[in-house]
């Protein structure tokens, strides 16, 4: 039978252990966010105006661009030429809502990083909402930004 003293020694024993090991591995807090600059590349008066599938994007590489680009309908006549990204250093995220107004436009609003991963915030009026003063003529409700590799996985945010 196991004293209760020596079952006490272990179970502290075992706690310690599991203290140092978070320690060692920076804690159990999480890491913060922090805020990285990006930069538009692509909204509803750039090369990338036109239609695109209504979906969030992360393009991390030559071959995801491909794939995004053919299913765009440019609205240019000769139609845009694809963006050259030097996937090397840049990774091109964005957001496409359909058509709208001008007053609904999508508006990557921040972008932060915690390790690899992203989190993206954008705004958006949905289309039917009452609105003074906005044109009727119908836009792409999208946008795009660069922002610095590497991104691991990158989740949206829509306030």
């Amino acid at each position: 039978m196991i004293s209760k003293s020596f079952s006490s020694l272990v179970t502290k024993l075992l706690l310690a252990a599991t203290a140092a090991a978070q320690a060692s591995c920076g804690g159990s807090e999480p890491p913060e966010p922090v805020a990285v600059p990006f930069t538009v590349v692509g909204d509803i008066f750039g090369n990338l105006y036109g239609e695109w599938p209504v979906r969030e994007y992360v393009i991390r590489n030559q071959a995801e661009l491909d794939s995004a680009w053919s299913t765009f309908l440019s609205s240019r006549v000769p139609p845009a030429a694809e963006p050259a990204i030097d996937f090397s250093r840049f990774a091109l995220v964005g957001v496409s809502l359909g058509w709208g107004t001008p007053c609904n436009a999508v508006q990557i609003t921040g972008i932060s990083r915690t390790g690899s991963n992203l989190a993206v915030a954008y705004s958006s009026v949905e289309p039917g909402q009452v609105q003074v003063d906005c044109p009727l003529v119908q836009v792409p409700r999208l946008q795009f930004a660069l922002v610095a590799a590497p991104v691991g996985m990158v989740t949206f945010q829509r306030k």
